[in-house]
């Protein structure tokens, strides 16, 4: 018969926890790139101000907020044909 390890018991947890996070932080993250990767491809090259509202619409149906600083950032990188590319980082408890 073996004995409960309540500090194993703890490890385990937060492995599973961590693992599970890190899946869906990579989830998020693929979902994302393909966002900006279609907006790229729509409105790669327009003027910022139409690929800021092309941005700020994708954002709207991901329920993702972005701040005038960032949302201009992104529709920068756009409209001048640059991919904007979505790395998950590690999830850590």
């Amino acid at each position: 018969m073996s004995s409960f390890d309540a500090n194993e018991f703890k490890r385990n947890l937060r492995r599973a926890a961590e693992q599970s996070a890190n899946e869906g932080m990579r989830k998020i993250s693929a979902d994302l790139q393909r966002m900006f990767d279609g907006v790229l491809k729509s409105h790669g090259g327009q003027p910022i101000e139409q690929v800021k509202t092309a941005v700020r619409t994708a954002c709207q149906r991901h329920q993702l907020k972005l701040d005038e600083s960032e949302l201009t950032t992104y529709a920068t990188a756009i409209s001048e044909g640059t991919r904007i590319i979505m790395k998950p980082q590690a999830v850590r408890l």
